[in-house]
């Protein structure tokens, strides 16, 4: 990035400024400045003038190195300066003077700005009156000098405020030139008062060089020689306590090496001591849980053995006993050939086995019992559940049915038919309503399309009601009514702001007393709006307002150089030329200048305009710009036209409003209504699945119950029947004589 340019001054004039009467003086490039010569032939003074003009005085001694350098003189004198006092001859300007001393500074962009001060005094012991000029221009656009009957002379205070009022640039008190000075170039007051002091200093060591032969012996003048050998020793010193620190670090370094060693190795020795330690403890619980395991193990292989002797024991004894069974089972069998107690026995065996199966299928089958039993309740209930759900939503649907934008009686019917039917569970299963969801749906789309146009339709109801409530604020600002043509007013609002003075022409027109309104819209509409709307500047405006105009194509402007200086008969009879500006009216002279017209005939019962080379038909619209009465007027309908406009469009926004409230309303029921619906036949369909499944799983209770009582009563059967065989055999043991025989066979069993 580029840094700023700095300040530079250009180029220096003095006029009457002690003892330069006009001169000027060029600094090519703003470079440095040597000034050779003489003593007394101006330099100090030329330094004087600008130190004066960028401090407008502020801590300025005049020709201060005269005093500093030992003279015992007075310094000179701003009112000196003003009359020109020399030593050698007193004061040139006898009867007092004006003095003007101006700087041209290249700015940062490159663009010149002149500062300067005008002083002004008539004696020596008068107080001085001050002016100062700070303006963009070269230093040579600056009216200083004025020619009248006395010759060419310094403008005073007054005059030159006078030739600066158009373009400004004129500061009547040093306060108000120092305060536009110091924003310009310092940045402010502080950084202002700050250069100041530093110019005042480095004047007077300047002067104070300029008038010395030996530099190094004016140093010695203004400064104290030293002592050396005060200074070597401090440098010795200095020099000492910089070893010494050097030392001193080094041992700390070393001291800090040292302690963290020694924290090293005290760590070491306490995590070795606890490390051995803890070892120890290791080997003293391992010692311990090994001597308390040998004991538990000698107790258990001590209780292991003595158990192993009675199991031994024991096994010996059951031995002899089966011998001995066995012997006597031997001898029974041998005596009971016919095998009637092994009958009986495999007989109270498969009873007894009988019995047990009998006794399981029994706890089954009451077991199946309280299961078909709970499905029959849970079937129940889900029918019952079913049948309310189905009528739950019929008489919902039904409250909410003359809302609805389409007629649900057949689904209501439907419904109806569900709930009093005997096959409700198949019914409620294949019952759709696909049907009526696509008419909802459709509904729906229909009634959200005429929505979001009612909504377009709103959002622009509301775009014109807002621009219609700003226009009308707008013209209840206005006291007249103003062109309708884009970029006008802020084509006029432009000039003012540049300090020019704008007239729209029509402001300056008046009709003539008597004319008619059909005369004025006639004229007024021969005119145009374009050419009434012309701004019209005086004549050293007119640069500057064209070069503000052409931003805003189609805006016209005009001066008084531009218009003529005869009027036409029309214009003649249809203006008060009294109270009509004349520069307007010369203006509108150029503009409507031709050689046919404006005539106006009727034709087929139409007004037409002939004007120049064409013609066309009148519009009648009633004049609104030319004469102030008509410009009121204009306004004032203008404002009832957009008010009562505006009521139209609030009313349609009413209705509108209304409209969408409705169609809203509908759009939630319709939401409301396939919720509903939706919602109601999931659930009724999803109980009705359960009570199928409840049904089906009730079939299956009952086939199984049915199958294991059938089970139960053949085990009872058989029961029976081996009942009655057992006891058969019983009997004819008891014919052969032997009621001995069932007893030991069964104790041998």
């Amino acid at each position: 990035m580029t840094p700023p340019t700095p300040y530079q001054i250009t180029r220096i004039r003095l006029i009457n400024f002690h003892n330069f009467v006009d001169e000027t003086i060029d600094l090519a490039h703003g470079g440095h400045l040597f000034l050779l010569g003489d003593n007394g032939c101006g330099k100090t003074t030329i330094l004087d003038a600008i130190h004066y003009v960028l401090t407008v005085g502020q801590s300025l001694e005049w020709n201060a190195a005269a005093r500093v350098a030992g003279s015992k003189r007075e310094g000179r004198r701003i009112q000196g300066i003003v009359m020109r006092y020399n030593l050698d001859c007193g004061a040139i300007n006898r009867d007092g003077g004006i003095t003007y001393a101006l700087l041209e500074i290249e700015g940062r962009h490159g663009l010149p700005l002149t500062v300067g001060m005008g002083i002004s005094t008539s004696a020596m012991d008068e107080r001085i009156k001050q002016w100062g000029i700070i303006r963009e221009c070269p230093i040579a656009d600056i009216p200083l000098l004025i020619e009248d009957e006395q010759g060419r002379r310094p403008a005073d205070r007054l005059e030159l405020k006078e030739l600066l009022k158009q373009k400004g640039g004129f500061h009547g008190e040093p306060k108000s030139y120092q305060h536009e000075l110091a924003r310009r170039l310092f940045g402010g007051e502080e950084n202002f008062q700050e250069v100041c002091r530093f110019l005042a200093m480095g004047k007077a060591y300047r002067e104070i060089a300029s008038q010395s032969a030996d530099y190094h012996e004016l140093f010695k003048s203004l400064l104290p020689e030293p002592k050396t050998e005060i200074f070597e020793r401090i440098i010795d010193a200095l020099r000492t306590l910089d070893q010494s620190k050097s030392i001193l670090d080094d041992l700390e370094r070393k001291l800090h090496y040292l302690k963290s060693l020694q924290s090293f190795t005290l760590n070491i020795a306490a995590d070795s001591e606890a490390s051995i330690r803890y070892q120890w403890l290791s080997w003293l619980m391992r010692e311990t849980f090994s001597k308390n395991s040998i004991e538990t193990l000698r107790q258990q292989i001590a209780s292991r053995q003595q158990e192993m002797a009675q199991l031994i024991a024991s096994r010996q004894q059951e031995e002899e006993t089966e011998a001995s069974l066995r012997t006597r089972l031997d001898d029974l069998m041998t005596k009971d050939s016919a095998g009637l107690v092994r009958q009986e026995k495999e007989g109270r065996e498969e009873l007894s086995r009988k019995e047990r199966t009998l006794a399981k299928k029994k706890k089954e089958c009451q077991n199946l019992s309280k299961i078909q039993q709970a499905s029959t309740r849970k079937q129940a209930e889900q029918h019952h559940t079913l049948v309310r759900q189905v009528s739950g939503l019929h008489s919902e649907l039904g409250q909410g049915a003359s809302l609805l934008p389409f007629s649900i009686s057949q689904l209501l019917t439907t419904l109806d038919t569900i709930g009093r039917s005997e096959e409700i569970i198949t019914q409620a299963l294949d019952f759709g309503v696909q049907e009526f969801s696509n008419l909802v749906s459709d509904t729906r789309d229909q009634e959200l399309r005429q929505l979001t146009l009612l909504e377009q339709e709103g959002e622009t109801i509301s775009n014109t009601i807002t621009d219609l409530t700003t226009e009308c604020h707008r013209l209840r600002a206005m006291d007249e009514a103003q062109p309708i043509l884009p970029g006008w007013t802020d084509c006029l609002a432009a000039m003012r702001t540049g300090m020019l003075n704008p007239r729209p022409l029509y402001s300056g027109l008046e009709w003539r007393p008597g004319l008619s309104r059909q005369e004025q819209e006639t004229i007024e509409e021969s005119i145009g709006q374009e050419i009434a709307a012309t701004l019209v500047l005086s004549d050293p405006e007119f640069e500057a307002g064209r070069g503000i105009a052409i931003l805003w194509p189609g805006i016209r402007i005009s001066c008084p150089g531009r218009g003529l200086d005869s009027l036409p008969d029309w214009m003649r009879t249809a203006f008060d030329l009294t109270q009509s500006n004349p520069t307007c009216l010369r203006c509108l002279a150029a503009e409507m200048q031709c050689d046919f017209g404006p005539l106006v005939s009727v034709v087929n019962n139409r007004r037409v305009l002939s004007f120049r080379s064409h013609d066309r038909g009148l519009l009648g619209n009633p004049a609104r710009l030319i004469g102030e009465n008509s410009r009121r007027e204009a306004i004032k309908a203008e404002i009832k036209g957009r008010e009562d406009e505006l009521r139209q469009w609030s009313r349609q926004q009413t209705e509108l409003n209304r409209r969408l409230k409705t169609i809203r309303e509908t759009v939630e029921r319709l939401d409301n209504f396939t919720v509903k619906l939706s919602t109601g036949i999931n659930s009724i369909q999803q109980t009705a699945r359960l009570a199928s499944e409840c049904s089906q799983k009730l079939t299956q209770d009952n086939a199984l119950l049915t199958l294991h009582n059938r089970q139960h009563e053949e085990l009872a059967r058989e029961t029976t029947l081996l009942s009655t065989r057992i006891q058969d055999l019983t009997h004819l043991i008891s014919s052969n004589r032997r009621d001995w025989l069932p007893w030991r066979a069964r104790s041998v069993n």
